[in-house]
């Protein structure tokens, strides 16, 4: 039994190493890990309870008293990492199954949610399913600490700054008011433009200005007011300040949640689908390509039937256009959405017909 333990710790650990865990204690007693966590600058957490038998009970329990002990140190030392978030995996494995929580840190408080559970006779490879699961959550998870650190830097209550207005080529005023209510895990804001204009701000690190451009110029995207870059020369310190004309339409996303499109007649439909048709069409005459087209990137006018598409980031030219590297590939309906690749507009094609199908297509 202990054998057949050790193995698989070993496994896990050989593969933990292919995503970048630098750090690694084997078998802890509770002294060494407390050493460990005081004396390391870690970013991430895992700790991996690994049982042959399911009738060994007590992992879990056991999984939340080494997050707790670290937790515990961190504030002591008062330098707990990702704003006092203290973000971790804590990972219990048997020979039958494999279950992966998330575990963060909240006003001193652990709350803990299940990410994945995996039973082994029921997947081809079991620990590259949970892996992933590891891989995607550090995305999102890291992508969620630094919103909520830049919100914090930024300071709303006091934020102004010039931005040069892309009509006129003069400076504006732009206030920052608060984060859009349902984009909490991007930094998108209510914002004013010099006489209390209401616009939608953003800062992002790139955005496809041309393709956000020519999608207004057909009706199909709100006014681009400001696209101008700011912050250090240095790439990671780079701040591309966007802001557009404030549309009070709600998202497709909003609209499918709420079964709205469940009572739209035949004729709303078809302009729906024409609209959708129209908007890949227009980004393929001009060798763009968009790479997001989502429910929650469009903005939709039920009087006038119209969609008005949002969130031009990773848009650019096609072949050149690519997805940042840690996409959340669960979200996209073509296989070769990946990270890093090249953004196609067979792809994007791909994501209209999936959301055609809404609209009884």
């Amino acid at each position: 039994s202990q054998r057949v333990e050790d193995y698989m710790v070993n496994v896990l650990f050989g593969a933990f190493a292919h995503l970048g865990c630098s750090c690694v204690i084997k078998k802890p007693t509770k002294d060494v890990f407390a050493d460990f966590v005081q004396k390391t600058s870690w970013h991430y957490l895992l700790i991996v309870e690994v049982k042959q038998m399911l009738s060994h009970g007590g992992a879990y329990t056991q999984l939340m008293d080494y997050y707790r002990k670290a937790c515990e140190i961190h504030e002591k030392n008062r330098h707990g990492f990702k704003n006092g978030l203290n973000p971790c995996f804590l990972l219990h494995i048997t020979e039958s199954f494999g279950k992966l929580y998330g575990a963060i840190n909240v006003n001193g408080m652990p709350a803990i949610s299940l990410l994945k559970s995996v039973e082994f006779g029921d997947t081809a490879n079991p620990l590259y399913a949970l892996l992933t699961t590891i891989k995607e959550f550090l995305g999102r998870l890291q992508k969620l600490v630094f919103v909520e650190s830049t919100v914090k830097a930024i300071g709303l209550d006091s934020f102004s700054m010039k931005v040069p207005l892309l009509k006129t080529g003069e400076d504006g005023g732009l206030k920052l008011c608060g984060q859009l209510s349902d984009a909490k895990d991007k930094l998108v804001f209510c914002a004013k433009l010099d006489s209390d204009v209401q616009v939608v701000a953003k800062l992002c690190s790139s955005y496809g200005q041309s393709v956000h451009q020519h999608m207004f110029s057909q009706g199909l995207a709100p006014d681009l007011l400001v696209c101008h870059e700011t912050g250090s020369t240095n790439k990671r310190e780079k701040w591309i300040v966007v802001v557009m004309k404030y549309l009070n339409h709600p998202t497709l996303q909003k609209f499918l949640s709420d079964g709205s499109h469940v009572n739209l007649i035949d004729q709303q439909k078809e302009a729906f689908r024409s609209q959708l048709t129209e908007i890949d069409r227009q980004l393929k005459e001009k060798e763009f390509v968009h790479g997001d087209l989502r429910e929650p990137n469009f903005l939709l006018d039920q009087e006038s039937r119209k969609f008005y598409l949002v969130d031009f980031d990773w848009s650019g030219k096609e072949g050149e256009a690519v997805y940042p590297q840690h996409v959340d590939v669960s979200k996209f309906y073509h296989p070769d959405a990946q990270g890093m690749c090249r953004i196609q507009s067979s792809h994007d094609t791909e994501q209209v017909m999936q959301l055609k199908k809404f609209f009884g297509e």
